[in-house]
């Protein structure tokens, strides 16, 4: 997430406590049934370095998966609930990033995301730059290749941001503040008359409507998994502060930008639960990192998400769900589209280590934190414009 993103966990001293699952064999992580990862015995990643193209080996091992149908359909029993609950966290825990199925959002409706978003891509210059992110002071809207940044490099797609509507109370206009000096305002949507833009905005609307649902039925989830009362987050979602991406990788260039920068460069995410909705023919360009430094390749699989552990649910559970390490690679010859949505707290949540997460006698291993003032400090420096 661009205008999300960290290059490694917070803490009190920004760096993660050691977790004793760190060295240990990441048995969770084996290929889903029938899925690229599982068929495929090697898989060749394209990656940069020091401003030369590498080929990187990538061993046999996938991703793991977990079915939510028993989350989802509320007349299962609370023991069906806890037992896939207990599987989520545990691959929090020791992953970080997993496949969901069984979420009910239909393919069809995942498909027509990702062709609207194709749709706006293909205006021209003039009609994706009239709501671009240098019109709003949150930074939302539209970016042209490589004025996301990160860590000093320049990320090869473009992109438009939308975030819940957030207006300051007792202030009208925002007209006069600073670009990247706020998360208060309001999205840019694209024109109706454009061409293919027609219906864009509601649907994308009914689209964020079902991702919430899908989010929070996620968290009560790990509410359960953690032993805690299944609707213990509901409270901090009320009004929560989503996000939403819609991107275009364009194909991998012959050479390289001298700075190294790919599709996105490597980073974890700022908040708690990303949720991917990608490109079903590109299996080797979102990868994401193992607590022993591996890349694995995270494919598209029909019917599945990927989802990955934000920093701010590593920070709610004091280390115990790992925030992950993830990046895009660019394919050769080929774009790719890709609709991640971004489940977060309401912005004026306290987050802060969750008692059940604190070993007793000890001292927790974050501060505490509101979600907004941290989303602040960590946006401002995302865009190169």
């Amino acid at each position: 997430r661009n205008r999300a993103r960290s290059r490694a966990p917070d803490s009190p001293t920004e760096s993660a406590p050691d977790s004793p699952a760190n060295d240990a064999p990441d048995a969770a992580a084996e290929p889903v049934a029938n899925s690229p990862a599982a068929v495929k015995a090697t898989a060749v990643a394209v990656g940069s370095h020091h401003g030369q193209m590498i080929r990187a080996p990538f061993k046999p091992r996938g991703v793991p998966a977990v079915d939510l149908s028993a989350l989802v359909d509320r007349s299962s029993s609370l023991g069906a609930r806890a037992e896939v609950g207990e599987r989520m966290c545990q691959l929090a825990h020791e992953v970080g990033l997993f496949y969901v199925q069984g979420h009910s959002i239909p393919e069809a409706v995942c498909t027509e995301a990702r062709d609207r978003s194709a749709a706006f891509f293909k205006l021209a210059k003039p009609a994706k730059e009239a709501i671009s992110i240098r019109h709003s002071p949150r930074l939302s809207g539209y970016q042209s290749v490589g004025e996301n940044v990160t860590m000093g490099a320049r990320d090869q797609h473009e992109a438009v941001d939308f975030y819940r509507d957030l207006v300051p109370p007792g202030l009208d206009s925002l007209v006069d503040a600073p670009l990247g000096s706020t998360n208060y305002g309001l999205n840019q949507w694209p024109s109706e008359d454009s061409p293919g833009m027609a219906g864009f905005r509601p649907f994308f609307e009914r689209y964020t409507d079902d991702m919430l649902g899908l989010g929070q039925t996620m968290m009560r989830g790990f509410a359960l998994g953690l032993q805690l009362p299944e609707n213990h987050f509901d409270p901090y979602y009320t009004k929560s502060f989503w996000g939403m991406r819609l991107i275009r990788y364009p194909p991998a260039l012959p050479t390289p930008p001298e700075d190294g920068g790919t599709g996105c460069g490597e980073h974890t995410d700022y908040g708690c639960l990303t949720i991917v909705n990608q490109d079903p023919n590109h299996p080797e360009s979102l990868q994401a990192m193992k607590r022993d430094g591996e890349w694995v390749n995270v494919p598209p699989i029909d019917g599945h998400f990927p989802v990955n552990i934000g920093d701010m649910l590593s920070r709610w559970t004091n280390g115990r769900f790992r925030a992950t390490p993830h990046r895009v690679m660019p394919t050769e010859g080929l774009e790719r589209v890709s609709v991640p949505f971004f489940f977060e707290p309401n912005y004026d949540t306290r987050v802060e280590p969750l008692g059940c997460c604190v070993e007793p006698g000890c001292e927790p291993g974050f501060q505490s934190v509101v979600y907004g003032d941290h989303l602040l400090k960590k946006t401002s420096t995302n865009f190169a414009l």
